[in-house]
C-alpha cells in the first residue's frame, strides 16, 4: 500500500466500500468457530449493530483452516487467516500444512496465522512448537504473506526464530494479543511488525499493557477481540464470552490512553490494518468494484 494515501483518503475508501455514511470498525482477530454460545448469524448481526463490519476469522488447527475459508465464502464481512497455533501443533499433519500451502492464495485469505510459541500452557512440546513456527514463518516469507504471531512467555525463542527467518526473507504482520512490555513492543516495531491490543487493555490491573499502549508508535497499533476470549471489562459479567462487536470498547480505552479523539483513532487504525494486511485492501477494492 502506498504510504502517500492519507488517513482521510483511506477512511473515505472504507466508507465507499461499505456504502455507508459513517465510519465503521474492524476486528483484526477473532475465532468465530469458538463462539459456540451464539449463532454465526447473530454474531455478525451483533458486530454490525456495534459498527464492526469486517472480521478477520483466525484458524488454530487443520480443521479450522478449512472452516475459516468456508465461513469467509459464506459471509462478505469475514476474511480468513490460516495457520497452526502452537497449542495444536502436536496434532497437526503434513496434510494440514499442504492445505495451507494450497490455499493461502485464496482471495479471502489475508494472512498466515495464528502461529508462534506458547510456553505458558505448553500444550505441545516446545521443540515441535519451534519447528512448526519456523516452517510456517518461512512459508509466509517466501510467499510475501503477513503473519499473525502468538507469543506467550516465550519472547527469547520467538525473537530468535523471527530474526533467523528475517535473514532470508522479509517478514511483516502482527504480534497479536500483545502481552509483553514497552521494550519488546519497540523491538517488534523496529522489525516492521504491528502490535495488537485485546480487551485486556480495559482491565484495571493491566498496567504493563497500558504502558505499552502509551509508548508504541501509533502507526503500528492494531486492536482485536481474540473472541471468545478476553472480554472487555464492561461486558465481562454480562456476557458468556467475547464478541467481535466488543472491539470498540478496546478502541475507546486506547483512545483514552493516547488522549486521542475516537474518530481520529478510527481512521488511523483503518490505515494500520490495511498496511498490515495489504491483501485485505485488495479484497475490499474488488468488493467495491463489484458493488458498482
Amino acid at each position: 500500500m502506498s504510504s502517500k494515501k492519507s488517513y482521510m483518503t483511506l477512511a473515505s475508501l472504507y466508507n465507499d466500500l461499505l456504502k455507508m455514511n459513517t465510519k465503521h470498525w474492524i476486528d483484526t482477530h477473532c475465532h468465530i468457530g469458538m463462539c459456540d454460545f451464539i449463532s454465526e448469524e447473530d454474531l455478525i448481526k451483533h458486530a454490525h449493530d456495534n459498527n464492526v463490519d469486517i472480521l478477520l476469522d483466525v484458524a488454530v488447527d487443520g480443521q479450522s483452516c478449512r472452516d475459516v475459508i468456508a465461513r469467509a465464502e459464506r459471509y462478505d464481512e469475514v476474511y480468513a487467516v490460516i495457520g497452526i497455533h502452537p497449542h495444536d501443533v502436536k496434532n497437526a499433519t503434513e496434510a494440514d500444512l499442504d492445505f495451507i500451502a494450497n490455499n493461502f492464495n485464496h482471495p479471502k485469505v489475508v494472512a498466515i496465522g495464528e502461529i508462534g510459541l506458547d510456553y505458558y500452557r505448553d500444550y505441545s512440546p516446545r521443540d515441535l512448537q519451534k519447528q512448526f513456527f519456523e516452517t510456517q514463518l518461512r512459508f509466509a516469507g517466501e510467499n510475501n504473506m503477513p503473519v499473525v504471531i502468538h507469543s506467550r512467555k516465550a519472547w527469547d525463542d520467538t525473537l530468535e526464530i523471527v530474526n533467523e527467518v528475517r535473514r532470508d526473507f522479509p517478514l511483516r504482520g502482527v504480534f497479536h494479543c500483545f502481552g509483553y512490555g514497552p521494550k519488546e513492543a519497540e523491538i517488534c516495531v523496529d522489525m516492521g511488525f504491528h502490535v495488537s491490543f485485546p480487551g485486556v487493555l480495559t482491565y484495571e490491573h493491566s498496567k504493563k499493557l497500558k504502558n505499552t499502549a502509551k509508548s508504541i508508535p501509533m502507526k503500528r497499533a492494531l486492536i482485536e477481540t481474540d473472541s471468545p476470549f478476553m472480554t472487555p471489562a464492561k461486558f465481562k459479567k454480562q456476557s458468556r464470552g467475547n464478541l467481535p462487536g466488543y472491539v470498540v470498547e478496546t478502541a475507546k480505552e486506547l483512545a483514552s490512553i493516547r488522549q486521542m479523539e475516537l474518530d481520529i483513532l478510527q481512521n488511523l487504525l483503518f490505515e494500520n490494518t490495511m498496511d498490515c494486511f495489504p491483501k485485505l485492501l485488495s479484497a475490499l477494492e474488488k468488493r467495491q468494484a463489484a458493488l458498482g
